[in-house]
Order: C-alpha cells, then structure tokens, then sequence
C-alpha cells in the first residue's frame, strides 16, 4: 500500500461501512467508466478497480456517487490518500474534500442499517 498522504491516512476516526451496488462515475473522464464502491466512511471512501490511468492521479477530483434510486446521487470532489495494487488494477482510498452534509446524512443511515442488520443478526 501505498500512502498519498499520510496525515490524512492517519487521520481517519470513522469506522468504515461497506457498500454495494453503487458506482462512481469521474466527472471530466473521457473515458466515462463506471467504478466500483468498496467502502464508505463520513469524510472518505475506497474505490475498486480502478483503472492506473485514474489511479495514480494525484489532484483533486470531481466525482458522482449513483446509488439504487434517483435521490442517491452525490458530487463529491475527492483527493487520493493511498492507492494498493490488485492485479491489473487498483484500489485507491479517497477523502472528500468539503464534506456535504448530505453525504453525511448518508452515511449516518448506512451506518444504523448496518447496526440494525447486526442487531437482528445476532439475535437470531
């Protein structure tokens, strides 16, 4: 692995919450490829699979998050924070640069579905 910047890499707080079915797609990216989500935190998320070309970048970029429904969509600019090596391609975390709250509102649901599914699991 390989850290981008370091201060950011030690600075996460938030715990992580994985995520399907929602992709990415990089606003001024010729290529329009959609990327896969790994995991998403508050201020940050891993994309998979992602092309080096986009991978070793290293500067400030525009982002759409697409979820299941219409009203899951979030632009979020992002900067790369480290970048591992899968294969032929990467996986590359990413913190948001100017966290909207609307993401955060996102999150926060995530994580109590998250809880609520543990909950109900363990229960069992």
């Amino acid at each position: 692995m390989t850290y981008l910047n370091k201060r950011m890499a030690e600075k996460r707080t938030d715990e992580r919450i994985e995520l399907t079915g929602y992709t990415v797609k990089i606003i001024d990216n010729p290529l329009n490829l959609p990327l896969s989500v790994g995991d998403i935190s508050l201020e940050g998320l891993r994309l998979t699979r992602v092309p080096s070309k986009i991978a070793c970048k290293e500067t400030p970029t525009a982002i759409t998050l697409l979820g299941n429904r219409p009203s899951e969509c979030y632009k979020l600019t992002i900067m790369p924070c480290w970048r591992k090596k899968n294969d032929f391609f990467w996986d590359v975390g990413f913190y948001i640069h100017r966290v909207p709250v609307s993401w955060k509102r996102f999150v926060r649901i995530k994580k109590m579905q998250v809880k609520k599914m543990r909950g109900t699991f363990w229960s069992l």
